[in-house]
């Protein structure tokens, strides 16, 4: 009995160091790809690569040998972008690659594996689905259309006055003047943007704030913009940013886009949802 309890304890032991050193190994391998992730990418969040990496090991690719797809210009072009990321050029990136203990040719090989493993996905997505068609996007289209609408848009230029400098609490005497200057001449308007606005992104445009919807802007600025006629200048408004005068140059009401507008979105939109459910 004392030889079998001791046989047992034996392999109950090697069972548990082995299970430690497999899970060691492989921590030290995500841990590994997580730092090789880091040195391409050093952009993306730690969260962010190890939920791709996880995602990777849970559908791992076979890529046969025989796959050699022509991806040196892409290759080429990925070692560029990660160039550019170190601002203090070649000894910055050097630095960078000692630490990692890589090479050029090290990193450049990892780009090319993980390439040609896009690449063979890719055609796996192919092979498995044709295109989404016309009528595909057209059947969607006929069920959504009402989530592909286009809000109602306003352009409208604007003097400005903040009301945030401390020396300047109330400047609503200041507004009321440069209104009293104003006819409904565009030209008047934005020579005085240009000459008393504080917006400084859009003095030099004529205070143009370009084209905007509902979700772009506070509600009392969106208020007064909705009253106004096209060519219309406002009286002075209040908002909680500042003081405005206002000219309304053009306004679009809210429509549903024709399918040619939004097919290739639609496609785009079926394919990405088409992968994401594969499996692949």
């Amino acid at each position: 009995m004392k030889s079998v309890s001791w046989f047992l304890i034996f392999w109950v032991i090697l069972i548990t160091v082995c299970w430690q050193w497999q899970s060691r190994r492989s921590q030290d391998e995500l841990t590994t790809a997580l730092q090789q992730a880091q040195f391409l990418r050093p952009q993306m969040s730690q969260e962010a690569i190890m939920a791709e990496l996880k995602q990777r090991r849970q559908r791992p690719l076979a890529v046969p040998e025989t796959f050699q797809p022509d991806i040196g210009q892409a290759v080429k072009a990925e070692f560029l972008a990660w160039q550019r990321q170190f601002e203090k050029g070649t000894a910055d990136r050097q630095t960078r690659l000692d630490w990692q203990q890589q090479t050029e040719a090290m990193l450049k090989q990892g780009m090319h594996a993980g390439l040609r493993e896009q690449a063979w996905l890719e055609q796996q997505l192919q092979d498995k689905f044709p295109p989404i068609t016309v009528d595909q996007a057209r059947a969607w289209f006929t069920q959504h259309a009402e989530e592909m609408r286009v809000p109602q848009l306003h352009r409208v230029s604007h003097l400005f006055l903040s009301r945030h400098d401390p020396d300047k609490p109330n400047r609503a005497v200041e507004i009321q003047a440069l209104s009293a200057q104003l006819g409904n001449s565009a030209g008047s308007f934005a020579d005085l943007v240009h000459k008393h606005s504080e917006d400084s992104r859009s003095k030099d445009h004529g205070g143009d704030l370009g084209w905007f919807s509902v979700a772009r802007m506070p509600a009392d600025f969106l208020q007064a913009v909705e009253k106004l006629a096209v060519g219309e200048i406002s009286k002075p408004i209040e908002t909680k940013l500042g003081w405005h005068i206002l000219r309304k140059t053009d306004h679009r009401d809210s429509r549903l886009p024709t399918f040619d507008e939004v097919h290739e979105e639609i496609a785009a939109l079926l394919d990405q949802q088409r992968r994401e459910n594969s499996g692949i």
